[in-house]
C-alpha cells in the first residue's frame, strides 16, 4: 500500500513538472480485491483513468473497478475493458483520501494485471502558489528513490537466497541419492550372502 501511494505521489510530480505521468500496473489474483489510497488536495482537478493490461492474449476475465470519495460514497464504479476509462475530480469536490480498489471476479486461474492512472492538475493564483504546491517536491522524489533503492537491494537478496536454497537442494537431493543406493548395495550384498548360507546349510544336511 505504502509503495502505491509514493508512485501515485510521483505520478502527481511528474505532471506538475510537465514529464507524463507513468501507468501503475497492479495484478490482482483471482477472488482477491486490492485497493491503492491516495490524497486529493483541496484545489486540485484529479482524474483517474482505468484499463486492463493483459499480459499476453485479448482480455477475457472480469474486474471492477470502485472509487471510492472520502465521505463513503462510490462515485464511480465499472467493469474493466482494454479500452481506458475516465473519472475525473473536480476541485470543487474538496480534498481528501480517495481509495480505487480493484477486484477480480475470476474464482481460479492466474492473476489479472490493472493500470492505473492519475493525472493531477493544480487549480494556481500566482506563481507564489506553484511554488508552494512545488515545495516539497525534492523531499518527496528523495523518499521515492531512498524507497526504490531499498525494494531492489531486497530483491536481489531474494534472489541469492533463493539461488542458495537451489544449490542446498541439489546437494541434498545427490545425498539421498546416494544413501538410496548404497541402502540397495547392502540389502542385495545381504541376501545374497543369506541364499549363499542356505544353500551350504542344506547340502551340508544332504537336502539338496
Amino acid at each position: 500500500m505504502q509503495l502505491f501511494r509514493y508512485a501515485l505521489a510521483l505520478v502527481g510530480l511528474s505532471i506538475a513538472y510537465g514529464i507524463e505521468p507513468t501507468p501503475i500496473l497492479i495484478d490482482v489474483l483471482p477472488g482477491e480485491t486490492r485497493c491503492v489510497g491516495d490524497s486529493v488536495r483541496v484545489g486540485e482537478d484529479t482524474t483517474f483513468t482505468f484499463r486492463a493490461a493483459p499480459v499476453d492474449g485479448p482480455f477475457v476475465d472480469k474486474v471492477k473497478v470502485i472509487l471510492e470519495h472520502p465521505n463513503g460514497e462510490e462515485p464511480f464504479i465499472a467493469e474493466l475493458t482494454e479500452k481506458e476509462q475516465f473519472h475525473r475530480v473536480d476541485k470543487g469536490e474538496g480534498g481528501g483520501t480517495y481509495r480505487v480498489c480493484f477486484h477480480n471476479l475470476k474464482t481460479k486461474g492466474r492473476s489479472t494485471r490493472v493500470e492505473l492512472v492519475e493525472t493531477t492538475l493544480a487549480v494556481t493564483k500566482g506563481a507564489s502558489q506553484v511554488a508552494k504546491h512545488l515545495q516539497p517536491a525534492d523531499e518527496l522524489l528523495k523518499h521515492a528513490k531512498d524507497l526504490a533503492k531499498s525494494l531492489s537491494e531486497q530483491l536481489r537478496e531474494s534472489a541469492s537466497s533463493e539461488r542458495e536454497g537451489i544449490d542446498s537442494d541439489k546437494v541434498l537431493r545427490s545425498r539421498i541419492n546416494f544413501v538410496a543406493l548404497f541402502t540397495v548395495v547392502v540389502l542385495l550384498s545381504v541376501s545374497g550372502w543369506q541364499l549363499s548360507l542356505l544353500n551350504k546349510f542344506f547340502r551340508s544336511k544332504k537336502l539338496i
